[in-house]
């Protein structure tokens, strides 16, 4: 594994009356399906490991949204009420990307000068001039991407050190009890979302010459699998949206594929389409390609409501799905989906698609295992989410701050995740759970 390890893993647990976590058989692809050792299939349902080996602040919330940061700041000289009136009345917003605005509400230049001219008739030009500015000096961490948590941390304590708070980070995120947690309401997978920055050492670049190994990364995952072989398939790229085309795309799966194949290594493999569309994918036949399933993710940023939802996935997905299937041969894999919203028709939506998953013999894992939902969020906007099956925090949290604190304040405050009180979504837990 070492030697050539993937983007992502997907390494499974099992529950049972005797212990939490048991033995998952070795798992294939045989035609549409995922089947053991003796041919009997098993159907992937699980969660992702957000923010664990790929750090996404907005999932963790170590560091702060701008409207967090400008409370904090309006706190010491008595101008919190005024400057928090200012913010609601602005409302949410943070840039053009649907997906961030849902969990990064009070962030970006667009808020930031929407904000302005109310803050201003709140607090006076001059204060208010004071505490945006004061925001340049401590920007906004609440991202999709790793990189803005590691550069700071790079820049305050060498790359080193990054990786020792990481480390602990990781440490603390996810343990046994959690792997136990999982597989307790009848979950078999888990996918592991990995950056590669996570894997390497040395400076963060966008084309490394060479690859040094973290040993620490390598040890969370060893710490993951306990030493034992369950692990179910290699997902390649995460969702290679990039590629210029589907050609591309499918030149770069081409040589993982093939690569993984020669090291004699007869993982199932995971292809995601890039959004292009199941349709989109080669026959693996034609391209040389043993023992794949093919994935999509699954968000509908713009559906507003349950019937939208059953409109998509009758009318559009089904009959994509229907069709490519049986041209490709392999089996589908979901790999990540949610509805997000922290409302009432969107928990009828996660179960009508859990329903719509299974009733096409679909493997599938939600997005995202442990997600803390923002209480300044709720403060400020009024706004929760249910990214997270676990994710209504209860009891005392404090922000990393990684501008500010201190390496020993910092390595305290991630290790401090271990023990956060993290409770369960349980209308979405019951929508995913896996009956016996």
């Amino acid at each position: 594994m070492r030697a050539a390890i993937p983007l992502l893993l997907v390494a499974c647990a099992c529950a049972d009356a005797a212990s939490p976590v048991r033995r998952l058989p070795r798992l294939r692809a045989d035609g549409a399906r995922i089947v053991d050792e003796a041919g009997r299939e098993v159907r992937l349902r699980g969660v992702n490991l957000g923010g664990w080996m790929f750090h996404e602040t907005w999932i963790t919330l170590a560091g702060q949204t701008g409207h967090g940061a400008l409370l904090e700041a309006a706190r010491a000289p008595g101008l919190e009420d005024p400057v928090l009136a200012a913010m609601r009345e602005a409302g949410p917003d943070c840039g053009d990307d649907p997906a961030i605005t849902k969990v990064c509400p009070g962030s970006g230049d667009a808020w930031e000068a929407r904000l302005r001219p109310l803050l201003g008739k709140a607090v006076g030009e001059a204060r208010a001039t004071a505490l945006l500015d004061g925001l340049a000096a401590r920007p906004a961490m609440c991202d999709d991407s790793d990189l803005a948590l590691r550069r700071v941390l790079s820049a305050r304590f060498g790359d080193d050190g990054r990786d020792a708070l990481l480390d602990a980070f990781q440490r603390a995120w996810m343990t046994e009890a959690d792997v136990a947690w999982i597989a307790a309401p009848g979950m078999n997978v888990v996918r592991v979302p990995i950056g590669y920055r996570s894997l390497m050492r040395g400076p963060d670049s966008e084309r490394p010459a060479a690859l040094d190994w973290n040993p620490l990364a390598l040890e969370r995952l060893s710490d993951l699998l306990r030493d034992r072989p369950e692990v179910a398939a290699y997902s390649l790229l995460a969702e290679p949206y990039g590629a210029p085309d589907a050609a591309a795309r499918d030149r770069m799966y081409d040589r993982l594929v093939k690569a993984i194949r020669a090291r004699g290594d007869d993982h199932v493999l995971v292809i995601h389409d890039g959004f292009r569309g199941m349709k989109t994918l080669p026959v693996p036949a034609d391209v040389g390609w043993d023992g794949v399933a093919y994935s999509t993710h699954l968000f509908e940023w713009t559906a507003a409501d349950l019937a939208a939802y059953r409109i998509l996935f009758d009318a559009l997905y089904g009959p994509a799905f229907e069709e490519a299937q049986p041209l490709h041969g392999v089996p589908y894999y979901i790999g990540s989906f949610s509805t997000f919203l922290d409302a009432e028709w969107a928990y009828e939506a996660a179960a009508f698609l859990v329903g719509w998953m299974e009733a096409r013999g679909l493997s599938w894992s939600l997005r995202t295992y442990k997600r803390l939902d923002d209480p300044l969020s709720a403060r400020v906007f009024g706004w929760s989410t249910s990214w997270g099956l676990r994710g209504r925090l209860s009891g005392a949290f404090r922000r990393p701050d990684p501008h500010a604190d201190g390496f020993d304040a910092l390595r305290a405050a991630f290790e401090a995740y271990r023990d956060l009180d993290v409770r369960p979504n349980e209308a979405l837990l019951a929508v995913v759970k896996v009956s016996p």
